[in-house]
């Protein structure tokens, strides 16, 4: 059954226990992703800057961006009821797995960066006045290259921007399948 089908009339224990299923591999997906974007940046010769905190990273940056395509989403097929509990659980596994010492700080990062994001509808695509500012993957591509201690070559600059489009697409793709062999998600009998 296509994502899309079931998510709108899944009762709310199998959202529960589909985000807590897809949680481990998203968990991969993001922390290979994230690797993925340092190893472009370091390979370019681009020294990464000191972190802030311990929240101050690639990792956690591509963790909050990859939650961010989810929850869009999430609420493009379920909805708005849907996708919180999808998004509640799935950032409360996400936290607990990768970043338990500092899960509080997890959740105030994830919300000011979702705060930045939703003003960009568009994952991405040409802007009309040219240029490619306005587009989600464009500015998070841009907070990817600004953990360089220097400017980065423009070609790095369109490598990351491509490596990120790719990462965000798979995602929304891997989201929308038509069919979940590995999380096969079982209404529960007792209603």
């Amino acid at each position: 059954m296509p994502l899309l089908k079931w998510f709108q009339t899944a009762k709310t224990e199998s959202v529960i226990h589909f985000s807590r299923a897809l949680a481990p591999d998203f968990v991969t997906y993001a922390r290979n992703t994230a690797k993925c974007l340092s190893d472009t940046l370091t390979l370019s010769g681009i020294k990464l800057r000191v972190p802030m905190n311990a929240l101050d990273t690639v990792e956690t940056a591509t963790f909050v961006f990859l939650l961010h395509v989810a929850d869009r989403a999430a609420f493009m097929y379920g909805g708005p009821d849907k996708r919180a509990i999808f998004m509640d659980c799935l950032l409360t596994e996400v936290a607990v797995d990768c970043f338990l010492a500092q899960t509080g700080e997890f959740g105030e990062y994830y919300n000011a960066a979702t705060g930045r994001y939703v003003q960009f509808k568009e994952l991405f695509g040409k802007n009309p006045q040219g240029g490619l500012g306005g587009f989600l993957c464009w500015e998070f591509t841009k907070e990817i290259v600004a953990f360089g201690l220097t400017p980065c070559p423009p070609l790095t600059v369109v490598t990351v921007l491509q490596l990120v489009g790719d990462h965000a697409f798979a995602l929304t793709k891997a989201l929308n399948a038509t069919s979940w062999d590995k999380l096969t998600v079982q209404e529960n009998p007792r209603g």
